[in-house]
């Protein structure tokens, strides 16, 4: 069963496990002509739920907008400023701990949130002694060489391609237009990750990789993998008396 924090009373609340708290974040964010903008909102709130569902660990309110980078100039993306999103996972954190929870688990499915996350998770170890985790498609190199047929445009950046495209098909169909998917891998110019390019400025397309080769198998797998992985790594923290609050 999904505890999901915000329907619980509050004396349901003093009851649940205080082992892992999750916190899904996404974003509101362009996807392609195929996809919907809450794309990466609907797959971490997914993930918290599967992960809180198998394990009992609880999930707080999903987080739906974050910080939009290269995709900002395209149509229906919301920026939140990397400043504030930071602000608000450390406050978060200290809550974590004033009601005893060892870790917060921060599950993200929006790539440029990671290294703001990073730096707030920093902030609230270093500075308040609150231990948490980032889970961005862990393992996500492994689950791409696995269970996707496509190329990946560069190292570490996939956008509403295979990926995305085939967990959406496993979770929400209803939500996804195949038809209007298009294969894309422009080329970048040559101060591309030197310089905060706008992907506008060299993609007519809010996708990066290709769509086209997704499925609701895929989808399945892929998104079973990262559940599993992100429940794997904490249990295992869990068992390390190193990084207890």
């Amino acid at each position: 069963m999904v505890i999901r924090i915000g329907e619980l009373s509050q004396e349901s609340f003093s009851q649940v496990k205080k082992d892992v708290v999750l916190l899904p974040i996404g974003s509101l964010e362009a996807h392609g002509a195929h996809l919907p903008l809450c794309t990466d909102t609907i797959i971490a709130e997914a993930l918290a739920g599967a992960v809180s569902d198998k394990t009992g660990w609880p999930v707080m309110p999903v987080m739906q907008y974050g910080f939009v980078y290269g995709l900002r100039e395209f149509p229906g993306s919301i920026v939140l400023p990397e400043e504030l999103l930071q602000a608000m996972i450390i406050d978060i954190a200290k809550e974590v701990k004033r009601y005893g929870f060892r870790f917060l688990a921060i599950i993200n499915c929006h790539i440029p949130n990671s290294a703001p996350i990073t730096h707030a998770l920093f902030k609230a170890l270093t500075q308040e002694q609150i231990p948490g985790f980032n889970f961005t498609f862990p393992g996500y190199e492994e689950a791409y060489s696995k269970y996707c047929e496509s190329k990946l445009w560069r190292p570490g950046i996939f956008h509403a391609e295979e990926l995305e495209t085939s967990i959406m098909l496993y979770l929400r169909e209803d939500l996804v237009n195949l038809e209007k998917a298009k294969r894309n891998y422009p080329t970048a110019p040559i101060t591309f990750g030197y310089y905060p390019h706008s992907w506008k400025e060299f993609s007519e397309f809010s996708v990066i990789g290709d769509p086209t080769l997704a499925t609701k198998k895929k989808g399945e797998l892929l998104f079973n993998f990262f559940v599993q992985n992100i429940i794997e790594i904490l249990r295992s923290a869990l068992e390390n008396s190193n990084l207890g609050i």
